[in-house]
């Protein structure tokens, strides 16, 4: 059994599990630790099915749901995918995130996906540590409109949210905080579902769920480069530590340090396993940002979850 905690010592609050490496210096630039203990880490095996590269939010959400849809499919297994980071988990924009988990997005398609995010969320609250503690949102009076309309959207795909306009507005604000200042407070939607979550058990979480579904997680190695056949398909992923053969790629890229927001992939930017070899590209397309666990209890961390047989439309194939 590994010790990967300091009881004796206490534990850090920004590192709970124990203290976070010192960021390592690389031609001269810093390089951000992994915001886990890495342990158990795989070797880099000579072939694959499945290379996912980035082992940030959406990265092992994304191996962590195609290890389980291949199992329940008879497809395959989790060992058929191999997830790879040049450092570890959460190591890039993910561990800068803060973990605000909402549905607060004016496009109306996003609220449908984003509720069978925090489903996700829901379905193992305490490894994922998420705190579904609400979401409000205040905003002046010329935002009134768009809040109208939101709401409506919000509880016709079935995530339920309260509207209050004017004095009602004050009300509600007052009776959570009574010392709140509510002037040029016109309209307020409070989210009931919604939440936060801290990276660092967030992360903690994804990589067991990664281990228990069998993924190959190849830490501290990095992607040098890819072997393209004549059709212009991926054939095999260069890495630091040699070449590993393979059917396809997720390639996800990090978006700054807003990019674990509200709609992570518990379930990932997800593109479901094809015979071609055609590798594809996960962006991480959900709008995200940053606020503080402060009163609005909200911090951020990211979810994309398409409906159950479909393909998200930001997987494309190179």
């Amino acid at each position: 059994m590994t010790n990967i905690g300091r009881p004796a010592e206490g534990q850090n609050q920004w590192y709970p599990f124990m203290d976070r490496p010192t960021p390592s210096i690389v031609d001269g630039v810093m390089q951000n630790p992994p915001v886990i203990p890495v342990h158990d880490a795989a070797p880099l095996p000579s072939s694959a099915r499945f290379v996912v590269v980035g082992a940030g939010i959406h990265g092992m959400s994304t191996a962590y749901h195609l290890a389980m849809e291949l199992e329940r499919t008879g497809k395959g297994t989790g060992s058929d995918v191999v997830l790879i980071d040049k450092a570890g988990p959460g190591a890039g924009a993910t561990g800068l995130a803060c973990g605000c988990i909402r549905n607060l997005y004016m496009t109306g398609p996003l609220h449908a996906i984003l509720r069978a995010s925090v489903e996700v969320w829901e379905s193992d609250p305490i490894n994922f540590g998420f705190q579904q503690v609400g979401y409000v949102s205040i905003g002046e009076e010329n935002q009134a409109e768009d809040y109208v309309r939101l709401n409506e959207s919000q509880i016709a795909s079935g995530y339920p949210s309260d509207l209050y306009t004017g004095a009602d507005a004050h009300r509600f604000l007052k009776g959570l905080w009574p010392d709140f200042k509510t002037q040029n407070c016109d309209v307020v939607l409070h989210e009931h579902r919604s939440g936060y979550a801290g990276t660092h058990m967030v992360m903690w979480g994804l990589d067991q769920k990664c281990r228990q579904f069998g993924v190959q997680r190849v830490y501290g190695v990095a992607v040098t480069g890819y072997d393209l056949d004549a059709s212009g398909s991926v054939a095999a992923v260069e890495t630091t530590a040699g070449r590993i053969q393979c059917e396809q790629v997720v390639w996800v890229p990090e978006r700054g340090r807003r990019s674990t927001g509200s709609g992570w992939a518990a379930r990932p930017v997800w593109a479901a396993p094809t015979p071609a070899a055609t590798p594809r590209r996960a962006w991480p397309c959900g709008p995200t940002g940053a606020c503080w666990r402060a009163r609005c209890s909200c911090r951020r961390a990211s979810t994309i979850a398409p409906p159950t047989g479909a393909t998200a439309p930001c997987c494309t194939s190179s």
